[in-house]
């Protein structure tokens, strides 16, 4: 996810923004270029907005006076707050009227109803061949618009198009305080900073029913982060899901993972692509806590 966005000098007439005072005015530039991901979405949590826009800031106040803002926002039609499977998220109304950028991720968030999402990304599927995925980047992008069809460039791999799935209705996430944190795995639908990670009870086990017992909690993170192989690839994602185990990588090493590469706008369409990232993350993991057990 890209943080360089469009703020245009239309932000200093606007009449709504012009009614705020500088903290809002901050805050609603903070939401645009720290908070939202490329199709103008985010978690709407007033704590992880303070440490996000404000971090060095220590006014007690400031969560109250977030959540006041973001409610004249929303009075305004600025933003919209919704929920999805207990959790609420918000939607920028008029990003795609002022973010003109030449790419732009999924989001790993559900838009609101009646909204189309713009898409391009690069990939490089398993053979090593180049191709760009779009879906309605030819439309205008927002609310009330049909979606065209979804187009891939200079490949034929038929698995390479989704980076990212919508939360899915067997997930319930949890919050504790509106605070973000990492929970052991074995709970439902647990979260680390904003991607799900799959316990064995978080996803049905149908879905992974090709897979070896000691490699479904792997799988099933990769899965929900990444996209499900299909029938050709489930052989091959055993043999690197083994690697990753007899590795010391855990689930939680893949979502770390998968937050680093979207952090840094690599492209990961299967399993393979974070192999690698996924095996640092493993490395940084058990050197922090000491958990390397030597042979002798």
């Amino acid at each position: 996810m890209s943080h360089r966005r469009m703020i245009s000098d239309e932000l200093y007439s606007d009449e709504v923004i012009a009614e705020l005072d500088i903290f809002g005015r901050y805050l609603w530039i903070g939401l645009i270029v720290e908070m939202a991901d490329d199709q103008g979405r985010f978690w709407y949590n007033p704590n992880l907005i303070k440490s996000k826009v404000f971090p060095v800031d220590t006014d007690s106040d400031m969560v109250k006076k977030i959540e006041e803002v973001m409610k004249y926002l929303e009075d305004n039609k600025k933003i919209i707050l919704y929920e999805v499977n207990q959790r609420k998220l918000c939607q920028i109304v008029s990003w795609w009227k002022y973010q003109t950028g030449l790419w732009a991720m999924s989001s790993k968030y559900p838009a609101p109803d009646g909204w189309v999402d713009r898409i391009r990304y690069q990939t490089i599927d398993d053979d090593g061949k180049r191709s760009i995925y779009t879906e309605n980047w030819n439309m205008k992008g927002g609310f009330s618009q049909p979606k065209s069809k979804v187009t891939k460039n200079r490949s034929s791999h038929k698995n390479n198009c989704q980076a990212e799935d919508p939360l899915p209705d067997s997930v319930s996430i949890t919050q504790d305080n509106d605070n973000v944190k990492e929970k052991d795995m074995g709970k439902k639908g647990d979260l680390v900073d904003g991607l799900i990670y799959y316990s064995m009870k978080a996803t049905p086990d149908s879905l992974v029913s090709w897979c070896p017992e000691n490699l479904r909690d792997i799988m099933k993170t990769v899965i929900a982060n990444i996209r499900e192989p299909s029938k050709k690839e489930q052989k091959e994602w055993i043999r690197v899901a083994n690697e990753l185990y007899e590795n010391n990588v855990n689930a939680n090493d893949i979502v770390n993972a998968v937050r680093y590469m979207r952090d840094n706008n690599l492209v990961y369409h299967s399993i393979h692509s974070i192999v690698k990232v996924a095996l640092n993350e493993s490395i940084k993991r058990l050197k922090s806590t000491n958990d390397i057990k030597w042979e002798y």
